[in-house]
């Protein structure tokens, strides 16, 4: 039997309507709303937990340390400026913020002088204009596709004059693809941006689809339709 499903969402996206209406007795609901993901310093241990690479991070004062013993020079004096002009960390004032809020660029020894306290991870830059770039994996239900975001004109790569290009739907899983069927979600995103190796900043499992081309790849009923059979088989499963 086909299940009524009840949408509880926060943003409006362009399947919506294939949800059951105020009037329906829902079976289930899927929430969908931007608050409720992880808290960023819970979201980097489950990311680390499924076997992905992630920038290094933590609590500025803690990561400090980390960071300065890696520099690239030695000297206490050159020391002092890579880190002062050359080493740079994303600073996170609301770490449940997704899409570009809540964080911000700064040298690691502005980090450390007026964030101490606060959760940090190392800025991976992507593109060498300071640009942001970075690969999205993302699941609906069980068909999965990666995008790229570029900005012409923020570090952040969905802020700002951003492309969004679909650069495929992939059939068969890679290992890291495979490592994401532990998360128990049905749509979800994971963002990457790509510096000596591919590395892992953002988990979402509330991401807006509409504007992102995504609608030439796979029809609103569609997406409905792999939300839907993921959540009637969990149900069954519970």
């Amino acid at each position: 039997m086909t299940s009524v499903i009840r949408l509880k969402s926060d943003f409006h996206d362009y399947y919506d309507h294939w949800f059951a209406g105020s009037w329906q007795k829902p079976d289930i609901e899927f929430s969908r709303n931007t608050t409720d993901g992880l808290l960023r310093p819970v979201m980097f241990q489950r990311m680390e937990a499924w076997g992905l690479k992630l920038p290094r991070h933590g609590i500025v004062k803690h990561l400090h340390p980390k960071l300065i013993a890696e520099a690239p020079v030695e000297e206490a004096n050159l020391v002092k400026e890579w880190a002062r002009t050359l080493c740079e960390v994303v600073v996170y004032t609301d770490t449940s913020a997704h899409a570009g809020e809540g964080k911000f660029k700064v040298s690691l020894s502005d980090a450390l002088g007026n964030y101490p306290d606060h959760f940090a991870s190392e800025h991976i830059p992507a593109l060498a204009n300071g640009c942001g770039q970075s690969l999205r994996y993302l699941r609906i239900g069980s068909r999965q596709f990666w995008l790229r975001y570029t900005s012409a004109n923020d570090w952040r790569s969905n802020c700002g004059d951003v492309t969004i290009e679909v650069l495929c739907e992939e059939k068969p899983k890679t290992p890291a693809e495979q490592l994401l069927d532990k998360v128990n979600h049905p749509l979800f995103a994971v963002d990457f941006v790509r510096g000596r190796e591919l590395y892992a900043v953002d988990f979402n499992i509330a991401p807006g689809l509409k504007g992102s081309g995504i609608e030439e790849h796979i029809s609103s009923q569609e997406v409905y339709k792999e939300i839907s059979d993921w959540l009637s088989q969990y149900k069954e499963v519970q």
